[in-house]
């Protein structure tokens, strides 16, 4: 897949020359929704000390909106945002960061992402076999992106491509997903098999579904 890379009011927007559209699967994903998952996750962001932002380099994969990692952008992070679909990026994350940062705040701490994780990976590595710590991440976050079997695998097959060594990821999902084969359930027991990262649940958001927030890090 060709990248594409263009300035918008300060911040840099690289797409895929595939226009890919995310719940029609592999067309369009709900990025134009704000789900439960991005509201758990501000949630846990704004309350839980230990999770320092300030300086980190921070990707949300599955942006849509973007309201944490534009959290995350506010708390003194830079910030990478992909989503599957270019029009997400276009007409949802843009916005709202020009909604929520003055353009002089976010100047070169902001970086938007569109396409298939696997060619956003490819781009990372750069004709090497592997994505080099510095193009890595202190910090992954992403929400109600395990609600399918074949996503979720696809999440755990890319985080140690992302993940700085002494890095963290944090995942909110629900346990299961009516209709579908994901949760945070299935992904915990496929991240367990892969056998490379932990996963502990670090808050529980009581409901008729159980809602979650996991911490990846990896293995000591």
């Amino acid at each position: 897949m060709d990248v594409q890379q263009v300035r918008l009011n300060g911040l840099t927007k690289l797409f895929g020359s595939e226009r890919k559209s995310d719940i029609v699967p592999r067309i369009y994903e709900g990025g134009f929704r704000v789900w439960d998952g991005a509201c758990d996750m501000l949630s846990f962001l704004s309350t839980e000390k230990s999770v320092d932002l300030s300086g980190k380099k921070v990707l949300e994969l599955g942006c849509g909106a973007g309201l944490p990692a534009i959290y995350a952008l506010a708390n003194g992070a830079t910030v990478h945002l992909h989503d599957y679909n270019s029009d997400v990026i276009e007409l949802a994350t843009i916005p709202n960061i020009r909604r929520n940062m003055a353009a002089s705040a976010s100047e070169g701490r902001v970086k938007l992402y569109s396409g298939d994780w696997m060619a956003f990976v490819a781009h990372l590595r750069q004709n090497s076999h592997v994505v080099d710590e510095y193009r890595k991440f202190d910090v992954i976050l992403t929400s109600d992106t395990v609600y399918r079997k074949d996503v979720l695998e696809k999440l755990c097959s890319i985080l140690p491509s992302l993940l700085r060594k002494n890095g963290l990821a944090l995942v909110a999902g629900k346990s299961h997903y009516f209709g579908l084969d994901g949760g945070t359930d299935a992904f915990r027991e496929a991240l367990t098999k892969q056998g490379l990262l932990t996963v502990t649940a670090s808050r529980e958001y009581p409901d008729s579904l159980r809602r979650e927030i996991l911490t990846v890090e990896w293995k000591a």
